[in-house]
């Protein structure tokens, strides 16, 4: 993940990556061609084992979360895999935020045509209820395994790998994922929420209004000249504050609010989010004009 405070205390303990631009709008061409210097210059820069400098490409399929809940297009992610794949680069999707219908399909990945080596799994598998995570894979990697030689296992585990409880309520959260109203209320709060954006979107306060699925996001500007993001703007805490005091419980990224319900939140919830994010806006508008 990207290099910041989260991780300063352990950067001695680090390995070095390659970090490049999201392929954000505006921002495709240097991301592939950033992907395409990571590999090295297009995949003919090559080591003496004729292997791509790159072992692999890890990314968040069409929004990246902590980063600020950023979002792009299908197409140069599927450009990206392509340019991987030729290159005999392995491809991690981290879908730890975005899986199990967060961007309107059951997958992230499930909008592009080129597909994941390797999928990292978490969150939504449980519905949130309890912790438990996995990774799938090809068929590929799993092969590469596979064998009578125990020495050759991938040994790893921990005390609570496959608890119990945990995968009674993945179970149980997974059959709910094969009923018609998952994917109706999904397509439900979509809607909604590209309802809810052509009300706020020329409001001076509202920066980069966006939405994938059910996610809801845009960066709040409290002054003039504050139009970047920031993870610690000092409006988080008053943002946070506002909605906690209206029973709303939302988790600004810094100036960045974002709304990313549960499924089963009802058209009259939602509302409420909506005239309390309508509040805000006016009230910090009232408030900046003295």
């Amino acid at each position: 993940s990207g290099r910041g405070v989260f991780t300063k205390a352990f950067e001695p303990f680090l390995f070095e990556v390659e970090h490049i631009t999201p392929p954000v709008p505006g921002k495709e061409k240097v991301a592939i061609q950033q992907l395409k210097d990571a590999i090295g210059k297009g995949g003919r820069k090559r080591t003496m084992h004729h292997q791509p400098r790159a072992a692999c490409f890890i990314f968040e399929p069409l929004v990246l979360g902590a980063g600020g809940m950023l979002m792009y297009k299908p197409q140069p992610l599927d450009e990206m895999i392509s340019i991987c794949r030729k290159n005999n680069v392995l491809t991690i999707a981290d879908e730890v935020m975005t899986g199990f219908g967060r961007t309107g399909k059951l997958f992230a990945t499930g909008h592009l045509r080129n597909h994941p080596d390797i999928i990292c799994l978490s969150k939504g598998i449980t519905g949130g209820f309890l912790p438990l995570g996995l990774t799938a894979c090809t068929e590929s990697i799993f092969q590469a395994f596979g064998s009578d030689d125990r020495s050759k296992t991938f040994f790893h585990g921990h005390s609570y790998t496959a608890n119990p409880l945990a995968c009674a309520a993945a179970d149980a959260s997974l059959d709910l994922i094969e009923k018609k109203k998952f994917m109706a209320d999904i397509r439900r709060i979509h809607a909604r929420h590209l309802a809810f954006i052509k009300k706020i979107e020329r409001h001076p306060r509202v920066q980069n209004p966006r939405v994938t699925g059910t996610i809801f996001a845009f960066d709040f500007q409290t002054t003039a000249n504050s139009r970047q993001s920031s993870y610690f703007h000092p409006a988080r805490n008053l943002i946070y504050d506002f909605f906690i005091e209206r029973g709303i419980l939302l988790r600004p990224l810094g100036n960045t609010i974002y709304v990313m319900p549960p499924y089963c939140i009802t058209n009259e919830e939602l509302k409420a989010v909506y005239e309390a994010i309508r509040e805000l806006l006016e009230k910090v508008a009232l408030v900046s004009h003295h």
